[in-house]
């Protein structure tokens, strides 16, 4: 798994980079093997004046799978990563599942003995 931070337009400081990296590195640990890149991009759309206006976007390549894309938005940077990388994990979670049950060597918990 490679994780890129992409910054918006302002650059993402020390501190949340690290924390991005962190999250993301533990939440999809077990399934780096299975994803390719995963972009996290950060953005503060501050066209709005109130409420939730830090955007954290993330779009993750899985391994003959495809793409998942998630979002989350909240007034606080460390509290829209956090919440993208649940996202995220469920959503890997949900898509790897699915694939698994759908492999045509997957054998049933009822086999027949």
């Amino acid at each position: 798994m490679r994780l890129e931070l992409i910054d918006g337009k302002m650059p993402t400081s020390p501190t949340l980079a690290e924390h991005v990296t962190r999250k993301f590195d533990r939440v999809l640990r077990p399934f780096a093997r299975r994803l390719g890149a995963v972009e996290v991009r950060i953005v503060d759309q501050a066209h709005r004046r109130r409420g939730a206006n830090r955007t954290c976007s993330v779009l993750a390549h899985i391994n003959r799978s495809g793409l998942v894309s998630v979002q989350a938005r909240h007034q606080d940077y460390y509290a829209a990563v956090a919440i993208a990388a649940t996202r995220l994990r469920r959503a890997v979670e949900h898509v790897l599942g699915r694939r698994t049950l759908t492999t045509p060597n997957h054998r049933s918990a009822r086999s027949p003995e």
